[in-house]
């Protein structure tokens, strides 16, 4: 039944079973036994109670021998229940001609009992496919294995107040009692999903098979604490910093800009992430980001919807364009190899930056469409004993919706290709020139990546106030002073302002830049 079909769901939602049921075999009900109980573990009970109001007492693991407060035996059929025992009892093949002779045998529910059947006809009967002669066949199968192993219910009673107590039995299946039989699929349909036993007593004399008492499994709601929801906050935190401390990084340097009134070096500003990113956030929180877009390139998409009468998981087609910005965030990570990586490929690294980034986005784009992250739900119950007697660690199943192999794969891509880039950089720039630039107040960033041309003057470099807030320098000038707060040393440094002739344009920029005093 597909979450599409709403006139199957209709259907299926039309069979209203009884909240709790007590079907009696025919074979004690019209003797109208009172019963003392029904499990050879205790005693009888004080006092009788008619059996045709429900077994009492039964077989079961939880229930005390208090024979003063009996229990009655119940059946609490779901849907599921009443279809599986409308096929097993064959009542989908012949259909039912008196209701009334067969909900008899629950007695508490004479007057809904029928609907319930005929709902349950209905649905099984227009909406199930395959109900043949073979799957007939499969359902004789079924009751034969089923009646060969001789199950039965017991009970304590006196056939007649003069007599002494008895101990009776009478299998599930009634084979003279045909009418029964959707009954006793119903009590074997609990024991097929966990919620009986089948307990065979091995006798001097004889043996007895009985299906223990309805034992619901427990239900709870599950701790906060078990829940792995933390961590997934802390990043949210940590990207959401990153992000505004990039954005308010971004917005002062424009801010700079305006005030130099156009005097700064754009080709700097496009080093927002390498430069910016890495003095005014952090490798850490870098990498945090960046393994959060890895995350959700190695994580398949899962939504719970609802169609009207059913919740159901359903994997949505995640659009081209969130793929797309998705692998471009993974430029984080790629930013962080490169400043790690500096050490090694230092002047090279400016050849290749651009062209590394646009492979990595590429590749993991292409990753991410053609070879998609699926969930998959494995339903796998088990259970194991921790501390007998003190913990059980039990569990349903697993849903995985990520796949660690995919991160590992886009991480490889990316050290891969970096090394690849820096390899074929060096083989066609050949040897190169160390930078000029010496000064202890630049990131390394900003020294291998900044443009350094005409910045130089008179051996001192003039560095645009905008490319030295990315820097990390955040300047004031008041007058013919200049007053820098250098957040990589926590230091505030004093320096004069440029006095420089407006000779041509390079001096006209420097002369509303920052000197670097040191680079001499």
């Amino acid at each position: 039944m597909g979450h599409d079909n709403v006139a199957a769901q209709a259907a299926y939602f039309n069979i209203t079973p009884v909240g709790i049921s007590y079907p009696i075999p025919k074979s004690w009900m019209l003797s109208n036994y009172g019963s003392y109980g029904g499990t050879p573990l205790c005693g009888e009970n004080t006092a009788p109670r008619p059996v045709v109001g429900g077994m009492v007492n039964i077989l079961n693991y939880e229930m005390s021998c208090i024979g003063a407060s009996p229990v009655q035996s119940k059946v609490t059929p779901n849907r599921q229940n009443c279809i599986v025992s409308a096929f097993l009892s064959g009542l989908v093949f012949t259909g039912i001609s008196d209701y009334a002779s067969m909900c008899k045998y629950d007695a508490a529910n004479v007057n809904t009992c029928p609907q319930y059947l005929n709902n349950t006809l209905t649905f099984a009967t227009t909406f199930v496919n395959g109900i043949n002669s073979t799957l007939k066949a499969r359902v004789d199968d079924a009751y034969s294995l089923m009646a060969a192993l001789n199950i039965s219910f017991m009970i304590f009673a006196k056939k007649s107040s003069k007599e002494s107590l008895s101990l009776l039995s009478t299998t599930v299946f009634q084979p003279n009692d045909p009418d029964f039989i959707y009954f006793s699929w119903s009590y074997f349909y609990d024991w097929f999903v966990g919620y009986r036993e089948v307990i065979s007593f091995q006798g001097d004399h004889s043996n007895m098979t009985l299906l223990t008492d309805l034992e619901l499994p427990l239900m709870q709601q599950i701790q906060s604490w078990e829940v792995t929801g933390n961590f997934a906050q802390y990043c949210r935190v940590g990207v959401w910093y990153a992000t505004w401390v990039m954005l308010s990084v971004a917005v002062v340097a424009c801010m700079y800009m305006i005030n130099s009134k156009g005097n700064f070096e754009g080709r700097n500003m496009l080093k927002l992430d390498r430069v910016g990113g890495m003095v005014w956030v952090g490798r850490p929180l870098l990498i945090l980001r960046s393994m959060t877009a890895l995350c959700l390139l190695s994580t398949g998409s899962l939504n719970l919807e609802y169609s009207s009468y059913f919740s159901y998981f359903d994997i949505p087609i995640t659009p081209w364009y969130k793929v797309l910005l998705a692998s471009w965030e993974v430029a984080w990570l790629i930013a962080v190899v490169d400043d790690i990586f500096l050490v090694f490929t230092k002047e090279y690294l400016k050849y290749y930056v651009t062209t590394n980034t646009i492979i990595v986005w590429f590749i993991a784009y292409v990753i991410a469409t053609s070879i998609p992250v699926e969930p998959h739900f494995i339903y796998e119950k088990s259970c194991d004993l921790i501390d007998v007697d003190f913990a059980i660690v039990c569990q349903s199943g697993y849903l995985l919706v990520g796949q660690l192999s995919r991160i590992g794969l886009l991480i490889a891509t990316i050290l891969s290709s970096n090394v690849g880039c820096y390899i074929v950089s060096r083989w066609k720039m050949g040897p190169l020139e160390s930078t000029q630039v010496k000064s202890r107040l630049l990131s390394s960033g900003a020294k291998y990546l900044y443009a350094h041309k005409y910045r130089t003057i008179n051996g001192i470099y003039y560095l645009d106030r905008a490319s030295a807030m990315l820097n990390g320098i955040i300047t004031f000038r008041h007058k013919q002073t200049i007053y820098a707060l250098d957040i990589k040393l926590w230091r505030i440094l004093v320096t004069s302002a440029p006095d420089i002739s407006a000779s041509n344009r390079y001096n006209v920029m420097a002369r509303s830049s920052y000197p670097l005093v040191d680079s001499t």
